[in-house]
């Protein structure tokens, strides 16, 4: 899974779409974590230390955990960075 998929995922999910409909705020969320994920995915082109962050970011992605599982541990490491 990449980055785009997981958040079509996040999108497809029928606890996002309620939680979407009852405070437009998910959707900004959801668009904020996409933002910062594809950055990291662009200078992971560049920089070895984005490239271990992205790693690290993927493998919480494809841990076959529930969405918001996945979705805190990439809080998590956001966190740590």
């Amino acid at each position: 899974m990449t980055f785009d998929g997981f958040i079509a995922e996040i999108s497809a999910a029928p606890e996002f779409r309620i939680a979407v409909a009852s405070d437009p705020k998910w959707s900004d969320q959801l668009q904020g974590i996409q933002a910062m994920l594809t950055a990291f995915d662009r200078l992971a082109d560049t920089d070895t230390r984005a490239i271990d962050f992205c790693d690290e970011l993927l493998r919480a992605i494809k841990s076959g955990e529930s969405i918001k599982q996945r979705l805190l541990a990439i809080v998590d490491i956001f966190t740590r960075a």
